[in-house]
């Protein structure tokens, strides 16, 4: 949650309306995420535990669980605690909020390298996805703290003033479009015709079965940037036509907070999805069926790097 100090009391009240806008989101992303838990234990369970430890159980779990303890972690922020101990609090949980951007843009830049070969193009995704840490890690020489209000909370205290923040949000909104961007073209330009119209004429229910890696990759990246490009131009209009205090904070607004759990939750799905297409793949000894294909799309060096067998691959 974010304060800026407020001059007035029509600031005053305005800035208490964003807080407590901001504490709702907080606590409706923390059911959500519980909720998206509760359903996709199992395959969970079934994908990554059942089987050896790779980088893709690594990338899952570190992108699953940091951003449930972050969100539920929030929660306790409402129990009663000193000013001190507030401040200290804060700037963890500031450090955990940008610590998750990390496997985001790792994931980002996969699938960028696995699909194009291009390590400039992955490590250009790389940094255009790790901007908004890069740019946060500013408010701890800032003089980032917080303080325990008794109606919120542990309060943050936002050190940057409303314009400031303004340009901020709109440099890491607009990195973030760009690297989607560039995702969704490489994906489409990758895939072939006949497999995205074949793609798009079965739907998506949410299950992989008989979907291969292209499929997924296909239908995850595109749910995947139409949702991002959504919610990353509504944090970037409301915080140019507003001044409303948790839509200028710039890592505590409480669009943002929406737009983290979103991202988390798509990760998580799209790598179950993965590692279920590529389970399926070598079960039923895809390689040389589709070898054709998948020359391009399919070695996927989530083989190696997040992949859970030793086959070789599929489209």
């Amino acid at each position: 949650m974010a304060s800026h100090l407020a001059p007035d009391a029509s600031a005053l009240a305005l800035e208490y309306t964003s807080l407590a806008a901001n504490s709702y989101g907080r606590v409706a992303c923390a059911a959500l995420l519980s909720y998206d838990y509760l359903l996709t234990l199992d395959k969970e369970v079934e994908l990554f535990w059942n089987w050896r430890s790779t980088g893709a159980t690594a990338l899952f779990m570190v992108n699953r669980y940091l951003v449930m303890i972050l969100r539920l972690a929030n929660l306790v922020g409402f129990m009663p605690m000193p000013d001190q101990r507030c401040a200290i609090a804060a700037k963890i949980a500031l450090g955990f909020t940008l610590l998750q951007y990390i496997p985001w843009a790792m994931f980002a830049a996969l699938r960028a390298f696995a699909l194009s070969r291009y390590r400039s193009l992955s490590m250009s995704i790389f940094l255009l996805s790790i901007t908004t840490p890069a740019v946060n890690i500013s408010l701890y020489p800032l003089g980032f703290t917080g303080y325990y209000d008794h109606i919120f909370g542990c309060t943050v205290i936002d050190p940057l003033s409303l314009a400031l923040s303004r340009k901020f949000v709109i440099i890491c909104r607009t990195c973030f479009l760009v690297a989607d961007l560039l995702l969704i073209l490489i994906t489409w330009s990758t895939i072939s015709r006949p497999r995205i119209v074949d793609s798009v004429s079965r739907g998506y229910t949410g299950y992989t079965s008989g979907f291969t890696l292209a499929d997924v990759l296909l239908q995850n990246g595109t749910m995947y940037f139409f949702v991002l490009l959504i919610l990353h131009s509504l944090h970037l209009i409301l915080s140019l036509c507003s001044v409303h205090v948790a839509l200028q904070s710039l890592s505590y607004g409480y669009v943002t907070v929406f737009t983290e759990s979103f991202t988390a939750l798509l990760v998580s799905r799209f790598l179950l999805d993965l590692q279920e297409a590529h389970r399926n793949a070598c079960d039923a000894d895809f390689e040389e069926e589709t070898e054709g294909e998948t020359s391009r799309a399919g070695t996927l060096i989530f083989e190696r790097v997040i992949g859970s067998h030793d086959s070789s691959r599929d489209s």
